[in-house]
Formats: structure tokens, C-alpha cells, sequence
């Protein structure tokens, strides 16, 4: 194995020895900065430091470096960022005003070596025994001195940096002296990987965790690893015994586990220990509902009694391919994941304290989500600890996100020493149950470079499934597949997206991809949906990092004149964003043997542009459009699923829907399935059920079929179709529309061209309907926004190629123009068909003060004031404009024709009385 560089890493994670001492190293360090790299060379350790700094802490967290400026040379990805290029963020890129828009912005910024200094007294109790120097979490790589020697470096991202002194050190003072250089330098693992790039948790220079310098015991427990064998029901416990001197005889280990112990003899030539444990018939395994564990205490003894012992929390639980399907204690599982990004926005650097781990870990599981990939990063200890405590399964990667990987650089041969550290430290945790490289590989010699990798791994690894990496390639070694087929939108689809050029279903799945792997498929980045900013958040950066990229998005809504309109913005599309993730995650659950997905993501994602995808805040906070109780529903260990062709219906038609079950849960047996159909006030219209079905653990269970005749349902109408089994239950909103309607235009002219007609109706006092035709509307006037029915997908400014620029409609559900067309203030799927075939029109353009009748909602990153459907005075007569397409193919498209048939009919009544005038030379150039 290559345990080269690990140092005793079993005596990390903050355990103090029974009988030795300790000096805590937390408080005040001398520090300085050395930008100019002249610390070594002019032995900066031999000396005092000018400066001082409070440890645990980082040049960010402490106010250290410089103030950001358009010069600052982060440690991420910027691009070509509109940032750039806009007019309109050049007040931003001024040094007076300087405020960045792709990511959280510190108060200061430091990238280099930077040096930390601290004197310790040494007791005679301590002096000359053995010494470890311990530092929990560093950035990034580190070079210790005490008092003018050397002692050693590491560059651990993902685990603590320790420093064993064999000899220990004489009574009296000494100078720890640390040189922290938070630069890539040779090992480039990439600048947008998480673990490093301010794209996240921040390119932060220090020492976080539990930092100090212990006495060890003359013999040693090292190296423990614990392999649950449930097949054979056994545990298989190993370590190595440890001593630098002369060994005794006498030396015993014992293992206490369920209730016995267990005891060897250890002598120099027998120093490494494994002990075969039987498994008690009553055992708990662990699990994402029974997250039981068992203390484990391993004692080694000599002739003057204890000498070193160990207490670990372990977790009796498998996890395994069965041929093509996950499976968790013998039993299918399906991860419901989420990926943690590394964003810490009041500190900057990972919490390593295990309440703040089981605060946001407790809101994934009252999302209903069992699993989460750390994507390229490694989380503390207590991240562990917390996931064993609540039953998560843990994906973790080896710190990187790297181009050119398998080239022969330094970063080959450091991905092979950090995963090795990271299972060193964290193996034995059973919520670690995934890992791999990282995250997107690059480079000609990346496939066999990581298959090599996966066989490494699989070789030194039982406890957890291995793969490649995330998103990419497919390498045939490893034990799953984390990949981004299986999912409604990709990179560059824009609306050519299966949520945006097809009809709304809810009947499709990825079995086609699926079904021909051997392994298990977990989608690698589902959903991605956006939100519109929530300004309110600004208030809640009140560490070193400023939400300075809201405050630009919020200068530029002010400006546009819809300042007033954050909050609905912000609403409106966060109920598409949750429509969208509901469609992604029910898909996956109809896939038969997908073995999950993780979603990007739960929570925000500051950087990258502003990603702001997640139903809970950057701070894990829930936002107002939703709550965990909505999304329990169609993401949790058991849903009903309505597979349904289609959402719109006439009054002639018979609405159908097969009902499944994806049960990830127990067997149930006997158990009925119940439905009803309830109008927009709650009211029941239609109920039955499904009695005394028998459901195993697992997914794309029949349950049975709801088929339902329309013709006696009013319309039209919104209606809810909900389905539930025990406390478990999920909905659908559907619309059934009279299939008589006729479009009686009476004296109102549509056309598609303010021609002379249409001029001269306007100047008599009559109406005009101007329905602009899709893919016509003049780019000055709105032409070269992309719409989609969607979300936007990540952000545009971080990938412009998904060219989707709006996040859906914001209106009136009162207005009389909506009135024969059923809608909230946002986007359902009623609204498909009018997104899919128009284009937006610009308020600004027109000169347009009023309210439009039908808003859109524009890309937070330029906040265009642009709307579907505009109502004003012409010339002496009214008009209607609608960038919606009322011509094409109009009688066969049912929501298109009664939106259409609800704007006529208002135009007819006397409550089509616009008092806005427009500027008829704007409405010619449309």
C-alpha cells in the first residue's frame, strides 16, 4: 500500500491519550505574509514574525492580504463572464466600487506562502517522549519548523496534516513555525476543483480544526481498519502495533466488540493484528434507517498494564453491485443524493465541528435524500461522524477536478497518495460508502489512467464501491457508474431538452440507457434548476465573504424600473424550479435498477457564476416557494408515481394514469393504494383505490390503472390528481379544457403584422391582437432572447451554450384576460405550449410603463423587463401584444387555442380598457 506519507494518522481526529499530555495550539500566532517568497531563504523560522493572526483561522477569516481588485489573480475560472463584456458592470470593475459577480467576494485575498508562529513550553512531564503536531485541516500545503530544524511537509487537502518527532523535544520553550502556501504549484488538481478554487469554499490560506502537540504512547495501535463480512457474518478487525524502541515481551491486544473480547499476543515479528469476529444473530446492520453502531475498544498491554488504547464507532453494513443493482445489507437501495460543493459563506473554510454537520445533514434527510457526493473535496471527521449518526451514504473524492490527468505530472501520483490518506483516516466510517478520483477527467491518457486507478483501489478497498470519477468515462473496472445520461437536460441542450421540446408526460424514464449496464447508474448532476437571486439573503454574510455578486443582480433589476419585483421573481420561479426537479427525480424513479442520482443541488452554489439552484439557501436555509414536506413527496425512500402521457385534456377525452411504486423502504404486504381527483379548491371529484397489494423493496411496481372520463368534470379547469400508500403521498396537477371552444374574434383583427390595416383599425378606434410569430420578433425588440419552458440550467454566464435565458412567467392569476385559462402566478405545464412558441418581448424597447398582462422573468444577470402579453391604447383604439405564436398549428395545440380564446374574449368585454399609450413607431419595428 502507499502509506508512505500518512505519519500516524491513527492518532488523529482529535484523540488525547489516556495518559499523556497535550498543549493545545489554538489561540494567538505571530504571522506574516510572504508574498515575495523570501521566507526560507531568510530563515524566517530563526526569527520573530511582524504580524499576528487568531488560529483556528485563515488569511480570509482574520482580515489578512489585500483588498480584491479587477488585478486580483483568483485561484478559479473566469472566462469570458459577462462580467467582462456588459457596459453595464463597469461601475463594478472600478477599484472605488469593485465588486465581483461569478462568486462570493472576500474582504481580503492572499495567494502565496504565508507563515504562522507560536511558543510552546515543553514540561518535564512531555520532554523527550515522542511527539505528534497535529493540524486538523490545512490550505494547502505545509512546511513545519520547530525552533530552527525542519521537521517535515505535507500537501493533504482531505485529511490533517501531522508531523511525528520520534525523539521528542527537552523542558523548557520552543518555536513551532509553519509555512502555509496556498498556490497549485506543480500538483495542478485543478482551479475549479472544490477543494481549493474560490469557486467555493474559497482559496483560503491556514489552519482550521483541532491543532495540537501530544505525547504518544512506546507502543502504538496504528493502522486500524474494520471489514463488515455480512455474507459470512463477520467482522474482520486489523492493525498494526507500533514502537520505534526496543519491544518487551508480554505485549497483549485485545478487542472488546458485542460483548466479548478478543486477545492476542503481539511481539516484534508478529506486530501486525487480525482478529476474524463473529457476528451475534441478533446484530443491528447499519442503514439509512437504522443507522445503529457499535463501540469497538481495542487495548494493547504490557507488564506495567495499559499502554494504548482505541475506542471506534463502527457500522455493520455492505454495499454491493448484484448484478447491475445496488444493494445495501442484501437489499436493493436507491441513492436520493445531492452533492456538497464546499460552500462555507461565513467562514470560507469546512466546519469542523459535528453539530454544524448534523444541522445541514439533518436537512437533507427531512428533504428526503439518503446520499451525498462530496464533489472534488474530502469533508472533515466530523462530517463522518455526523452521516453515521443519521444513516447517509457518503460518495467522497480524492481533491480533485484535473486537467490532463494520466499524463505523467505531479497530480497522477497525488491522487494515489490523497485517496490513500482518505481512506487511512475516514475508511472505517460506515456512512463512507463511495469513491473515486474526482470529478470530470481531461487529457488524452485519462481512461487509462483511471482504470488503473479503479484496479488500485478495488485491491486495497473492500468497505466501498469505486469509480472512475464523476460524470465521465465509463470504465469497465469500476464498481458503479456516476455518469449524466439519465436526465431531462444536459450541457448545450438548451431548449432542445427533453423538458423543453416535448410534450409534458410524466411516462418517460431511462431504462434504454440503464438497462445494458452491469453495474449500478447514479445520474451525475441532475436537475440544476435556478432560481431567481433572494436579495434578502444579502443581510446574511456577515463573516469575511459579501454577497457582492447579489448586489450587482439587485443594482440591475433597480435600474431596469422592477426593483419591486425581486420577491416575485423570486417566488414565481422557484415553483418552476421545483416543478423541474420533480420531473428530473420521478424520472429517475421510474428507471428500473437506476441506482440514484445526485442532484446539483439542495443547497446553493455561490460560485461558477451564481448558480442558484438549491430549494435551501447557501446557508441551508429554506426558501419561502417550497418546503421539505413538498418535496418528501416525490423525493423519499418510498413514492407513488402516476405515469401519465400527458397534463392537458378536453372535456372529451378520458384522463389515465398507470400508478407504480418506487419502494426503497421495506415489504409491504396487503397494503391498499388510494387516489382522488380534487378541483382548485380541495374539493373531491373523484376517489378509488387499489386494496391488498403486495409491494417488495424496489422500483417500477405496478399498482394499477385510473382511468376517468371527462366529460362530466367542469371546465376549464385545473385539477390535482393525488396518490398515496400509508403515510407516503404525491400529486399532479392536470387541465381539462372544453373541446367546443370556438374563436370568435368578432370585430378584433389578428394578424402577425402591425401592416396597414391593422394601423388603420387602431386609428378608427377598433382592436388589434398583434401575435408576433415565432422566431420573427425583431432582436432589438427581444428577438435574441432564447425562451424556454424550463428553468435555466446552472447559469448562462458560467455556460452562455445552454442558451435558455428565461426561468418562466410571473401574472395575475385575477386578470380577466386569464380568466378562461386557469393558472397560478407561475409556471405549470399549462404553460408549455405559450413558452415554446414565442419569443419575449422588451418593455424597454417599446417604452412600455404599464403591468404587463403575462411577464417573464429574465436572466438575473441582465434583468431585461420582458413579458408574453402587453395590453395599450393605440392611437384611438386597443391593443394586444403577444409575443406568443396564436398562429401555427393553433387548433391542435389545447392550451396555445384556450389561452387564446381567453385573450379574445376578454378583448370583446368591456374590462379590455388599457390606459397605457404606446409609441406606435416602437410597435412597427417589432
Amino acid at each position: 500500500m502507499r502509506l508512505r506519507s500518512l505519519f500516524l494518522a491513527t492518532f488523529l481526529l482529535g484523540h488525547y491519550f489516556i495518559f499523556g499530555q497535550n498543549i493545545d495550539l489554538r489561540g494567538k500566532w505571530k504571522f506574516q505574509l510572504d508574498p515575495e517568497d523570501t521566507g526560507i531563504s531568510q530563515k524566517w523560522f530563526s526569527g520573530d514574525l511582524i504580524d499576528s493572526i487568531s488560529l483556528p483561522g485563515s488569511t480570509i477569516s482574520e482580515g489578512k492580504g489585500e483588498k480584491p481588485s479587477i488585478k486580483t489573480n483568483w485561484l478559479a475560472s473566469v472566462g469570458q463572464s459577462i462580467y467582462f463584456r456588459n457596459p453595464e458592470y463597469a461601475p463594478y470593475r472600478a477599484d472605488s466600487n469593485f465588486k465581483v459577480s461569478f462568486f462570493l467576494q472576500p474582504d481580503t485575498y492572499f495567494q502565496g506562502a504565508a507563515w504562522y508562529q507560536k511558543k510552546v513550553k515543553v514540561s518535564s512531564d512531555m520532554a523527550n517522549k515522542p511527539l505528534l503536531l497535529y493540524f486538523e485541516r490545512c490550505h494547502w500545503q505545509s512546511t513545519v519548523w520547530i525552533d530552527n530544524t525542519e521537521i517535515g511537509s505535507m500537501n493533504a487537502l482531505g485529511t490533517p496534516h501531522t508531523f511525528y518527532i520520534v525523539k521528542g523535544l527537552s523542558d523548557g520553550d520552543h518555536v513551532i513555525t509553519v509555512m502555509m502556501d496556498n498556490r497549485l504549484h506543480d500538483i495542478d488538481i485543478g482551479h475549479n476543483a472544490h477543494s481549493v478554487s474560490d469557486q467555493s469554499q474559497g482559496n483560503w490560506n491556514g489552519i482550521v480544526g483541532d491543532m495540537y502537540l501530544a505525547t504518544i504512547p512506546e507502543y502504538r495501535i496504528d493502522s486500524v481498519k474494520v471489514v463488515s463480512d455480512l455474507n459470512n457474518r463477520s467482522v474482520e478487525v486489523s492493525f498494526n502495533v507500533t514502537n520505534e524502541r526496543k519491544w518487551e515481551k508480554g505485549i497483549v491486544a485485545s478487542i472488546n466488540l458485542f460483548g466479548n473480547r478478543y486477545k492476542m499476543a503481539v511481539s516484534e515479528k508478529t506486530k501486525t493484528v487480525k482478529c476474524i469476529i463473529p457476528i451475534p444473530e441478533d446484530a443491528e446492520y447499519w442503514d439509512e434507517f437504522n443507522p445503529y453502531l457499535y463501540d469497538m475498544k481495542i487495548f494493547l498491554t504490557g507488564r506495567d498494564g495499559l499502554l494504548d488504547d482505541r475506542n471506534i464507532k463502527i457500522g455493520l453494513r455492505s454495499i454491493a453491485n448484484c448484478n447491475g443493482v445496488l444493494t445495501i445489507n442484501g437489499h436493493p437501495a436507491f441513492m436520493r443524493g445531492t452533492l456538497n460543493c464546499a460552500s462555507f459563506p461565513r467562514t470560507g473554510y469546512p466546519s469542523t465541528d459535528k453539530a454544524e454537520w448534523l444541522r445541514e445533514f439533518s436537512k437533507c434527510k427531512n428533504y428526503g435524500l439518503n446520499h451525498i457526493r462530496f464533489h472534488s473535496w474530502c469533508p472533515p471527521e466530523a462530517a463522518f461522524q455526523a452521516a453515521d449518526e443519521l444513516g447517509l451514504y457518503l460518495y467522497v473524492e480524492s481533491s480533485a477536478w484535473a486537467g490532463n490527468i494520466g499524463s505523467g505530472n505531479e497530480i497522477d501520483s497525488y491522487v494515489y497518495d490523497e485517496t490513500d490518506r482518505i481512506l487511512y483516516n475516514f475508511g472505517n466510517h460506515p456512512s463512507f460508502c463511495f469513491i473515486s478520483y474526482g470529478n470530470q477527467p481531461s487529457g488524452p491518457k485519462n481512461e487509462e489512467y483511471l482504470d488503473r486507478y479503479v484496479r488500485y483501489v478495488k485491491s486495497v478497498e473492500k468497505r466501498m464501491l469505486v469509480t472512475s470519477s464523476s460524470g465521465w468515462p465509463q470504465i469497465e473496472a469500476s464498481d458503479f457508474q456516476c455518469v449524466r445520461g439519465p436526465r431531462i437536460q444536459f450541457w448545450g441542450n438548451a431548449t432542445e431538452s427533453f423538458i423543453n421540446s416535448k410534450e409534458p408526460s410524466s411516462d418517460y424514464n431511462w431504462s434504454d440507457f440503464c438497462r445494458n449496464s452491469r453495474v449500478p447508474v447514479i445520474s451525475h448532476e441532475t436537475g440544476q434548476w435556478c432560481t431567481f437571486p433572494n436579495f434578502r439573503e444579502i443581510n446574511e454574510y456577515s463573516g469575511p465573504y459579501k454577497a457582492r455578486n447579489f448586489e450587482i443582480f439587485r443594482d440591475l433589476l433597480e435600474k431596469h424600473g422592477m426593483g419591486n419585483l425581486a420577491e416575485s421573481f423570486f417566488m414565481a420561479s422557484g415553483k418552476l424550479q421545483t416543478l423541474c426537479y420533480k420531473a428530473d427525480i420521478e424520472a429517475a424513479l421510474r428507471t428500473r435498477n437506476q441506482g440514484g442520482y445526485e442532484l446539483l443541488g439542495l443547497q446553493d452554489f455561490s460560485g461558477q457564476g451564481s448558480a442558484l439552484v438549491g430549494p435551501l439557501d447557501v446557508f441551508w436555509n429554506e426558501k419561502a416557494y417550497t418546503s421539505a414536506r413538498e418535496y418528501r413527496e416525490f423525493q423519499n425512500s418510498v413514492v407513488p408515481l402516476a405515469l401519465m402521457k400527458k397534463f392537458i385534456y378536453t372535456d372529451k377525452e378520458t384522463f389515465e394514469a398507470d400508478i407504480q411504486l418506487a419502494n426503497y423502504y421495506k415489504e409491504y404486504k396487503g397494503v391498499a393504494v388510494t387516489w382522488n381527483i380534487k378541483d382548485r379548491n380541495g374539493n373531491k371529484i373523484q376517489e378509488g383505490s387499489f386494496p391488498g397489494g403486495n409491494y417488495p423493496i424496489g422500483n417500477v411496481l405496478e399498482v394499477g390503472k385510473i382511468s376517468v372520463g371527462l366529460d362530466s368534470l367542469s371546465s376549464p379547469q385545473q385539477y390535482r390528481l393525488e396518490v398515496a400508500i400509508k403515510e407516503f403521498a404525491n400529486h399532479w396537477d392536470f387541465w381539462v379544457y372544453p373541446s367546443d371552444v370556438t374563436l370568435c374574434r368578432d370585430d378584433i383583427h389578428l394578424t402577425d403584422t402591425l401592416d396597414n390595416e391593422a394601423v388603420d383599425i387602431l386609428k378608427k378606434g377598433g382592436k388589434v391582437l398583434l401575435s408576433v410569430k415565432k422566431g420573427k420578433l425583431n432582436p432589438d425588440f427581444g428577438g435574441n432572447i432564447h425562451v424556454g419552458f424550463s428553468s435555466i440550467f446552472w447559469n448562462t454566464d458560467w455556460k452562455p451554450v445552454n442558451l435558455s435565458y428565461t426561468l418562466g412567467i410571473l401574472c395575475d392569476p385575477g386578470h380577466k384576460a386569464l380568466s378562461e385559462f386557469p393558472t397560478d402566478y407561475y409556471s405549470n405545464y399549462q404553460w408549455h405550449d405559450a413558452m415554446l412558441h414565442s419569443g419575449v418581448v422588451r418593455l424597454d424597447s417599446l417604452g412600455y410603463k404599464g403591468v404587463p398582462i403575462v411577464r417573464v422573468i429574465d436572466d438575473w444577470f441582465t434583468s431585461r423587463p420582458i413579458a408574453l402579453i402587453v395590453e395599450a391604447k393605440a392611437y384611438k383604439g386597443k391593443l394586444m401584444i403577444s409575443g406568443i405564436d396564436f398562429f401555427t398549428d393553433i387548433e391542435n395545440r389545447k392550451s396555445g387555442k384556450q389561452l387564446l380564446y381567453s385573450i379574445l374574449e376578454y378583448m370583446k368585454s368591456d374590462d379590455f380598457n388599457p390606459s397605457e399609450l404606446i409609441d406606435m413607431d416602437k410597435v412597427s419595428k417589432l
